[in-house]
């Protein structure tokens, strides 16, 4: 299970590479990722005994929103460092709307 700040609740699973979702695909409408900066950048993965592509962030979610399926991406775009992550940057451009948000000071409250 899945829970927001506001106590919703949804149906979720834990996978460790996004490969592990396709078996599901035909089973949801939508696909939340969190932590998206961090699935394995692969380009192409055995399915079912063939090579596939779609492992890596950019093309799941582009084969998926390609099948009708609302994704949603939650990720960090780059390190403490200001050091961008790859696959969130090269997302970017694929998607239909990007909502990027700071963190915020525990102390003071302003924009970290």
């Amino acid at each position: 299970m899945l829970s927001t700040h506001d106590k919703v609740f949804v149906e979720a699973m834990a996978v460790q590479t996004l490969a592990d979702v396709r078996p599901f695909l035909d089973e949801c409408d939508v696909i939340g990722i969190d932590e998206g900066q961090f699935y394995p950048d692969v380009r192409g993965v055995c399915f079912l005994g063939r090579v596939v592509l779609g492992d890596c962030l950019v093309e799941f979610c582009q084969d998926a929103a390609n099948m009708g399926k609302v994704v949603v991406v939650a990720a960090l775009d780059a390190t403490f460092e200001r050091k961008a992550f790859e696959s969130v940057i090269e997302l970017i451009p694929t998607a239909e709307q990007v909502i990027k948000l700071n963190a915020i000071c525990t102390s003071c409250g302003l924009d970290a």
